[in-house]
C-alpha cells in the first residue's frame, strides 16, 4: 500500500514538469494575429508554449490609442521680479490738465505665452504708505515693449497673445495723477503704492466647449 502511494506521487511530479499546452489567439475576423512592436499587427497564426512550471506569457491582442483633452494654459515669465517705477511727467504727456498735477508714468515689459488666443486685462489695487494713499487717480494699459525682449515683441494689438505656445513680449504701463506726494520722502523709491494684476481670458471666438480642433 505504501509503495503504490509513492508511485502515484512520482507520476504527478513528472507530469508537472513535462506536460505543456499549445494555445492560439483569435481575432473577431476569424484570423489569427501576432503582435510585432516594430511593424504593427500582421495576420498570422501564433503558437505559444506555456510550461506549467513558469509564469504564463502575456499576449497582446488589442492596442487602444490614448488621447488627452488639453485645458487652457497661460504663463507670465518672472512675475515675482517685475515692478513699475512711476516717474513724474508733464501732465499733458498723459493727456491730463494742470488741475491733475502732479502726474506720473511708468512701464515694464512682460513676457507671456499661452496655448489659446489670450486677451489681456488689468486690475488695480491701491496700497497704503504710512497709512495714506499716495495715488489718487490712476489707470493701466498695454503698450509697445522696449528692448531687450525675451519673446517676439507684439506690434499691436498689445493685449492679445497668439495661442501658439511661443513667448511674446508686451508692456504694461501705469498713469497716475493728482498724486498726494507730501507723505513720502523726496528722491526715494516709495511703495508699493499699489498693485497692477494682469488678467487673462480667451479672446472672442468659439463658445465654451466648441474649440476649433485639427
Amino acid at each position: 500500500m505504501i509503495k503504490k502511494v509513492l508511485i502515484a506521487i512520482a507520476l504527478v511530479a513528472l507530469l508537472g514538469v513535462t506536460v505543456q499546452a499549445q494555445v492560439t489567439t483569435n481575432t473577431d475576423s476569424g484570423g489569427f494575429v501576432k503582435f510585432d512592436s516594430q511593424t504593427a499587427f500582421q495576420p498570422q497564426k501564433i503558437e505559444v508554449w506555456w510550461p506549467y512550471e513558469i509564469t504564463y506569457k502575456p499576449i497582446p491582442i488589442c492596442c487602444i490609442p490614448v488621447k488627452i483633452e488639453i485645458g487652457m494654459y497661460a504663463e507670465l515669465f518672472d512675475c515675482a521680479n517685475k515692478k513699475i517705477l512711476l516717474k513724474q511727467v508733464d501732465c499733458a504727456s498723459i493727456s491730463k490738465g494742470t488741475g491733475d498735477f502732479p502726474c506720473y508714468f511708468g512701464c515694464t515689459n512682460i513676457d507671456l505665452r499661452a496655448n489659446f488666443q489670450a486677451c489681456l486685462g488689468t486690475t488695480l489695487t491701491k496700497a497704503l504708505v504710512g497709512g495714506k494713499n499716495i495715488i489718487d487717480q490712476w489707470s493701466a494699459a498695454f503698450a509697445a515693449p522696449t528692448a531687450p525682449f525675451k519673446g517676439t515683441p507684439l506690434v499691436g494689438p498689445y493685449d492679445v497673445i497668439p495661442g501658439d505656445g511661443a513667448w511674446y513680449t508686451t508692456a504694461v504701463c501705469v498713469k497716475a495723477w493728482s498724486a498726494d506726494i507730501f507723505y513720502a520722502q523726496a528722491g526715494c523709491e516709495v511703495g508699493p503704492v499699489g498693485f497692477v494684476c494682469i488678467t487673462v481670458k480667451p479672446c472672442v471666438g468659439p463658445g465654451p466647449g466648441t474649440p476649433i480642433c485639427p
